[in-house]
């Protein structure tokens, strides 16, 4: 037990002595020197472009859509780039529809030099596309922290007055003749030394694209025998915008009376069938018309009637798949009833043919309406 103690405390002694000397000899060695130099700092001398807010696309007043005002950049911003189509095109324009872009210019040698701001659309990403609208200065300023400000890795979060200026971009779709196919689109900004900036959020637009929806089949249904249910082969439908368009289609379904030819026909008391005898079942994906108001057992919705598209009536009850309603800003739509581009809807048809129904050929349309969103 005594020779426990004596070890133990000749190691205590030994470890601080060590680290006496430790410091001792550090103390001993320290020593400094200067670095002279001197720093010259560049400045960009074209003007900065800063984005404010949201980029935004209203509809235009010839066709408003569901929504009289949309911002569809957000909108497709909701699942970004991603679900609508796939992250190619930031969006799409239409004759008539304005596009709103408010920013900020900094120009360091001062905002007195900032000569020209305008809108842009080009093939390239910019700067030196074409002219398409000039930018006025704001009547107030912008909140800078509501700007995308960012230089390299730092951000401006105060607004200088001496060398920024707020401007309000808004650009009026031309017709298809003028402005069709895909577009780099930004703000630029022109000093006085002709130096050029612009926005560093570009985007990438299809002006004008084609809708078109393809059907694979028209005859539906062949002879049919009085008193009697029948089915519809599946018609697919496709929605067959232009390629890279990302273009969606709101989706709606009509139909006629189906008359006869011979006009002492009946079936069972007029010379046509009525739309009411006729329903349909559609299927989208793994979304279809099962479980919807007014569907029945199997499906299948009545067919409301008209030959022309109305939209007082269309956007309350004329939508094929309204199912699983999507979060704001497109509280409008359903996800069942919108049509991707390329992408397909599955329609069968159901029949049930009175029993009293004089032998005739009967005549009449089912019509499905695609409206850009």
């Amino acid at each position: 037990m005594k020779k426990i103690k004596i070890l133990h405390k000749i190691l205590i002694v030994t470890i601080i002595i060590s680290f006496l000397f430790s410091i001792n000899l550090v103390s001993a060695v320290l020593s400094g020197a200067t670095i002279n130099d001197e720093l010259e700092i560049i400045q960009n001398p074209a003007p900065y472009v800063f984005t404010c807010g949201e980029k935004i696309i209203i509809d235009g007043l010839n066709e408003p859509g569901k929504n009289e005002e949309e911002n569809l950049l957000e909108k497709r911003n909701i699942t970004p780039k991603g679900w609508w189509n796939g992250g190619e095109i930031d969006s799409y324009i239409f004759e008539g529809e304005e596009i709103i872009w408010n920013v900020i210019v900094m120009d360091m040698d001062g905002k007195e030099n900032i000569e020209e701001v305008y809108l842009t659309f080009g093939d390239n990403k910019g700067p030196g596309n074409n002219i398409m609208a000039y930018c006025k200065p704001s009547i107030f300023d912008h909140d800078i922290n509501n700007c995308n400000t960012e230089i390299g890795n730092y951000s401006l979060t105060e607004y200088n007055d001496n060398i920024m200026r707020s401007y309000d971009c808004i650009y009026y779709t031309e017709t298809p003749e003028d402005v069709y196919g895909l577009y780099w689109t930004a703000v630029e900004a022109k000093d006085k030394d002709k130096n050029k900036g612009k926005t560093s959020d570009d985007l990438y637009l299809w002006g004008n694209p084609t809708i078109y929806l393809s059907i694979n089949d028209n005859n539906l249904f062949e002879t049919l025998e009085a008193g009697k249910t029948y089915y519809s082969p599946k018609t697919v439908i496709r929605n067959d915008a232009d390629l890279l368009s990302g273009v969606i289609l709101d989706l709606f379904i009509s139909g006629t009376d189906f008359d006869g030819e011979n006009e002492n026909s009946y079936c069972p008391t007029e010379n046509k069938i009525s739309l009411e005898q006729f329903k349909y079942y559609a299927k989208k994906g793994n979304i279809d018309t099962k479980d919807i108001e007014n569907s029945d057992s199997e499906g299948y919705r009545q067919i409301n009637k008209s030959a022309n598209f109305d939209s007082d009536l269309f956007y309350d009850s004329y939508e094929v798949i309204p199912k699983n309603k999507l979060p704001y800003p497109l509280d409008s739509y359903y996800e069942g009833n919108l049509l991707k581009e390329d992408e397909e809807i599955e329609l069968t048809f159901k029949v049930d043919v009175p029993p009293i129904c004089s032998s005739d050929k009967y005549k009449g349309s089912f019509i499905v309406w695609g409206e850009a969103i």
